[in-house]
């Protein structure tokens, strides 16, 4: 039998019904080899199952399977055909494409797959061959076919190819958003839904020009208008396709749409409307219009800021916009109203992580706390933060209590404790009393809003509620069920770094016990956490730690032992291991167990190689740890550890991640840095030609495109980069020269970095720094007036920090805001300057 009637055979016998007969397994075999075989056979398999597609001989089902089969091994035979069985493909798969038969779209999927791959393989203004530009235009000339089955194949395609070909359709965008909205008022529902997809996988594309801006503007003017009608028709199916493709619209850069971005004031209109609309359906109508709400708030916060002139019609806080008040001002007591709607939660005790389940979940009211948590992150404190405290207040003895403490725990989390400082007094005696509740919801949504208040109102909570927290943390750690345990985890993972011993002491018996026992959790996830929290424990309690300290040791060897080699085996282990490491740094490493303390150098050490962030995470940590307890005696594996956290610095993190999102490379990265802050405080003299290539790292990985966490670590980091020094005898340019590089890099931070957390730490590490350096050698003249000059700034208030935080007090004083954003840091800050820069009153006075 030639190879042409096998391929057609093998396609029949494919689409029997007799799935289990002999003959079926021999044509799916035969045609298996033919799809993957060398690229001769496959030219000649796929002219015969594209002639077997455009057969009228076949039926649908078949025809669909040579369909299928022929795009699979196109892809191997392309780059061997020649220009004429290129043409002939090309003229095959637009035939079964536009196929006359295909009235009921039977096989349309498939041929649409046919023509995708087809564009994928072939080349721009290839000589011979059929360029892309050629196949776009004969695809898009079935939008004008009579037949509503071409008019759709021809929308699916073009959006197909938009999405598969990237970059190399970009100068077709604008031609088929024109081609696509005279689509949208097809008579046929079938090619108004493909024509919508189409204008969405366009906006979708990561290569849109911002030429394209005004006729992205003007779809989306459409969309909404035929939304309208759709919604008043309560045709959920359109709508829902047609609310994706706004979310899709709204996700489009900012920049794209410059002047015409008041467009997307429509699509917020309209999208407020339906989300708050409880009568249409949840999953496929009103969870696409939250969505969207949250999108405009992370990708077009300066227009939700903006003034309202009328532009629309909101309808929803005539108070607000009879004062001209701004756009989110309006969307924030809808969201609010959709946030207190009832979930069906479940099993509240079922084995659920719980960690961003609000963002993973489809109902409104868990997407509307996500957006309120992207507006409170941009949007001054009396928009978002009062009405949230306002809401709790008014609804705290009643049934809707727990959605109202899960709003204020997504509000606390977005602005990062900014705004409720203030408040802490009621809320931390308000959550102790409702902590002992015996309404199991309303426990786990307070434990919730109180671990993102101890994680994220910091130092405060760690100033004045030490006890308090610790004792709660402990209850809320043997009693809450596993949805809750990570913000657990993450409250008291944070009070520990902002504590020292003997305030976690009473409860530490306990602590202990609880952590052991979730290090023994069958999640994989729990388990690590849990070793990772008790590290973190072990850190905060200090000496009080050392009489569990032997017995932890040997439990987590044993668990280090017992561990599997699957993913999440990998990475108990390497979490056992760090933690390890950090009590061992606390106790000492006389009292680790024969061949620990060997055991853990090899591991880590190896580990830093490895293809795995955690892993080398890990090892970054559980290096740095044992560097501090072994000082010279680590000199042998100094060197290889800080040319490895440097090679993590390295790498690249999305501009995306500046505010407190993390990632695997961005945790690594803070692991990696703390740990060449500990590698310089080890003291050992092999570093020091080292330090200038380490200093560079650092600078890098606290430039202010980097996460906030990053960065301070980075520079706190920084602040040990002189001990390797500290024993030299006599004066040595190479330490002046590392001098004169990191207090200009200090100096820069002090001036223009926009966040205060980083100035603090580069103003508390500069002070420090110099009592070291001073000790060491005579520094030069310019270097100590340039330290003084930074210190004044600091102390003028002229430093980026202090200006855009006083620009924020004015405008929250012109908006009647009764809450001023919290100035502690900003006093700290000039505490350490008037050290490094002492100044009369006078002086700054005159200024």
């Amino acid at each position: 039998m030639s190879l042409d009637v096998d391929a057609l055979a093998c396609a029949r016998a494919l689409a029997t019904p007799n799935v289990y007969s002999v003959e079926y397994e021999r044509a799916s075999a035969a045609l298996e080899r033919m799809a993957t075989s060398t690229s001769t056979s496959a030219r000649a398999c796929v002219l015969a199952l594209l002639e077997g597609a455009v057969m009228t001989t076949l039926t649908s089902a078949e025809r669909q399977m040579c369909g299928v089969v022929a795009a699979r091994a196109m892809k191997r035979a392309w780059e061997g055909m020649d220009a004429e069985s290129k043409t002939r493909v090309r003229t095959l798969a637009l035939r079964a494409l536009f196929d006359e038969r295909e009235r009921d779209r039977g096989t349309m999927p498939a041929m649409v797959h046919v023509v995708n791959v087809l564009a994928t393989c072939v080349e721009v203004d290839a000589d011979g061959g059929v360029g892309l530009v050629e196949i776009a235009r004969a695809v898009e000339a079935g939008a004008g076919s009579a037949l509503a089955s071409h008019r759709e194949a021809s929308a699916r395609t073009l959006a197909a190819m938009c999405e598969s070909l990237g970059d190399r359709m970009a100068s077709e965008h604008e031609r088929l958003l024109v081609s696509f909205v005279r689509l949208l008022a097809d008579a046929d529902a079938a090619v108004r839904v493909a024509a919508v997809v189409g204008i969405g996988k366009v906006a979708s594309s990561w290569c849109v020009a911002p030429a394209l801006g005004p006729a992205l503007a003007e779809c989306a003017v459409t969309l909404v208008r035929g939304a309208r009608g759709t919604l008043e028709a309560r045709d959920e199916n359109l709508l829902g396709h047609l609310l994706e493709t706004m979310s899709a619209l709204v996700s489009v850069r900012e920049e794209v749409y410059g002047s015409h971005n008041v467009a997307m004031l429509e699509i917020c209109e309209f999208a407020l409307r339906v989300a708050t609309d409880a009568s249409l359906d949840t999953g496929a109508v009103r969870s696409p219009a939250s969505l969207i709400l949250t999108k405009l708030a992370k990708k077009h916060t300066e227009l939700l800021t903006e003034t309202m002139d009328g532009q629309i019609d909101l309808q929803y806080d005539p108070h607000v916009l009879g004062k001209g008040g701004s756009i989110a001002s309006a969307l924030v007591p809808p969201l609010l109203t959709i946030a207190m709607e009832s979930e069906v939660s479940g099993d509240i005790e079922e084995d659920f992580e719980g960690e961003g389940r609000d963002e993973q979940s489809s109902s409104p009211a868990a997407l509307a706390r996500s957006t309120l948590r992207s507006l409170a992150g941009v949007l001054p404190n009396h928009l978002v933060v009062d009405p949230a405290l306002n809401l709790l207040e008014r609804l705290r003895a009643g049934t809707s209590a727990p959605a109202a403490w899960k709003v204020f725990a997504a509000v606390t989390e977005g602005t990062r404790g900014d705004g409720v400082t203030s408040h802490l007094p009621a809320l931390v005696s308000e959550l102790k009393e409702v902590m002992k509740s015996c309404d199991v919801n309303l426990r786990m949504a307070a434990t919730e809003a109180l671990c993102m208040i101890a994680t994220h109102c910091q130092p405060e909570m760690a100033d004045e509620y030490t006890e308090t927290m610790f004792e709660l943390i402990t209850n809320m750690l043997m009693n809450s069920s596993r949805s809750c345990q990570w913000a657990i985890h993450g409250a008291l993972s944070k009070m520990c770094e902002n504590t020292l011993g003997e305030s976690i002491a009473p409860q530490l018996p306990a602590l202990v016990e609880a952590l052991k026992a979730q290090t023994m959790d069958q999640s994989w996830r729990t388990a690590a956490r849990a070793t990772s929290t008790l590290g973190a424990v072990a850190q905060c309690s200090l000496d009080f730690f050392t009489p569990h300290a032997g017995e932890t040791l040997l439990f987590l060897l044993e668990r280090v032992r017992a561990a599997d080699q699957s993913t999440g085996g990998m990475e108990l282990r390497a979490r056992s291991m760090a933690t390890m490491a950090t009590i061992l740094g606390i106790v000492g490493i006389e009292s680790a167990p024969p061949g620990l303390l060997e055991l853990l150098l090899q591991t880590a050490a190896a580990a830093l190689n490895s293809s795995d962030t955690i892993a080398r995470e890990c090892a970054h940590e559980c290096l740095g740890k044992l560097s501090v307890a072994l000082e010279e005696k680590f000199e042998p594996f100094a060197v290889d550890a800080a040319s490895a956290a440097v090679t993590a610095l390295a790498q690249v993190e999305a501009p995306a991640h500046t505010v407190a999102v993390m990632t695997g490379v961005v945790e690594e990265q803070m692991a990696a840095a703390e740990a060449l802050g500990q590698y310089f405080n080890s003291g050992v003299a092999c570093l020091r030609p080292f330090l200038p290539k380490t200093l560079e790292a650092l600078a890098y990985a606290s430039e202010p495109v980097r996460c906030t966490p990053l960065r301070v670590t980075a520079i706190r980091a920084v602040e040990f980069i002189f001990t390797p020094w500290m024993s030299a005898e006599g004066q040595d340019a190479n330490f002046l020269a590392l001098c004169a590089a990191t207090f200009k890099l200090l100096c820069d931070r002090i001036r223009t970095d926009p966040d205060a957390a980083v100035v603090l730490a580069a103003i508390q590490g500069m002070s420090e720094l110099l009592d070291k350096a001073k000790s060491v050698a005579t520094l030069p003249e310019d270097v100590l007036q340039g330290t003084k000059d930074a210190a004044d700034v600091i102390i003028r208030w002229q430093s980026l920090c202090q200006i855009e935080f006083e620009a924020r007090e004015e405008a929250a004083e012109n908006d009647n805001d009764d809450e001023s954003e919290d100035n502690d840091i900003f006093d700290t800050m000039v505490f350490w300057a008037e050290r490094i820069s002492p100044q009369s009153d006078s002086d700054a006075d005159s200024d």
